[in-house]
């Protein structure tokens, strides 16, 4: 009687739990999903949905076709600033960084998507359209500039200075204002003047400044916990420190906000790079036992084979040889900028 009553209680129960798994499952496929964007490294200074291989590449369009970084930019934040890691649907899953829709004569990918339409009156309406779709950031912003120039559209033949060159792109949208909007834009994130190796010499020298300020703290006193309020970090006269408030400090006193994270939170960050990559002002975190896969200390790599950390309670900040002992526990490098 009792596994008759086993059989029943298992024939109600089994589509409850097959119910549960393909709600598990279909989860985990939206989470995998969401990660197709190549590149999550977000650039100091600029909003979270311009990533580093945007910017490199609007430069290196602007010294191929002179059409103004800063115009690119603008375009990508009012095209494609969205929810998806700072990006909009059709940008972050397709590549797609300024609504380009696919026409008769797109011989590439596509995509089929809801957007969002302005009549001549100012009236907003849904329509489903086919956008294109593309492999990288980089190959949307040189299909854009190959538009530009094929178009009859856009009158920018011979325009070199910015904002009369986001003048020229008002027919680009449906919306009224939408040059004005550029600009405004513009006005913040100006990269009109800069190279592909100028914009690298800068990224260094947020790096070089990460360091100066961390030198500053030279034997300051690690205490556990210590100084992760937001009011520590922007306070330069803090003194003490865990190792992942030393970090967050060192940024901040930089210029460059990450907030008050953990070590935990602090490998999340950033973008990952490998060893050779390395350069002063990168952050090491660390393992406790070599092969774990939880950071538990983190230090900022300062050069010559150096880095500067606040080690463990009773000792201080200092700087330390980045030696077999460290390595062997080294769990990645990583760039906050």
């Amino acid at each position: 009687m009792k596994a008759f009553k086993k059989v029943v209680l298992v024939f109600f129960l089994m589509p409850f739990i097959i119910s549960i798994l393909i709600i598990v499952i279909f989860i985990f496929m939206l989470v995998d999903g969401s990660g197709s964007s190549n590149d999550n490294t977000t650039v100091f200074g600029l909003p979270s949905c311009i990533k580093e291989e945007m910017v490199v590449a609007s430069l290196q369009c602007q010294e191929k076709y002179h059409h103004p970084a800063s115009v690119t930019l603008a375009q990508i934040i009012q095209e494609s600033s969205g929810k998806y890691d700072g990006l909009s649907g059709l940008a972050y899953n397709y590549h797609n960084l300024f609504g380009l829709k696919a026409g008769t004569t797109w011989m590439g990918k596509t995509c089929s998507l809801s957007t969002t339409e302005q009549d001549e009156n100012g009236n907003i309406y849904q329509t489903k359209a086919i956008f294109r779709a593309y492999d990288s950031y980089t190959e949307s912003i040189e299909d854009r500039s190959k538009l530009l120039n094929s178009s009859n559209n856009y009158p920018i033949e011979g325009i070199r200075d910015a904002k009369e060159f986001a003048r020229c792109l008002e027919k680009w949208a449906t919306d009224l204002d939408y040059s004005e909007t550029l600009i405004s834009h513009m006005d913040k994130y100006v990269y009109d003047s800069m190279t592909v190796e100028s914009y690298n010499q800068q990224k260094l020298s947020y790096g070089n400044r990460v360091v100066e300020k961390a030198k500053e703290k030279l034997g300051c006193k690690y205490i556990w916990g210590a100084g992760h309020s937001m009011n520590e970090i922007k306070d330069p006269l803090q003194n003490t420190f865990d190792c992942s408030s030393f970090v967050c400090w060192s940024f901040y006193q930089a210029g460059i906000d990450i907030g008050n994270k953990t070590t935990k939170e602090l490998l999340l960050m950033g973008n990952e790079i490998s060893k050779n990559e390395i350069q002063p002002g990168d952050i090491i975190l660390f393992t406790k036992n070599k092969g774990e896969t939880v950071p538990s200390h983190v230090a900022i790599y300062i050069g010559n084979n150096q880095m500067i950390h606040a080690p463990n309670t009773g000792d201080i900040v200092k700087i330390v040889s980045y030696s077999s002992y460290w390595q062997d526990r080294t769990m990645c490098y990583r760039r906050l900028y």
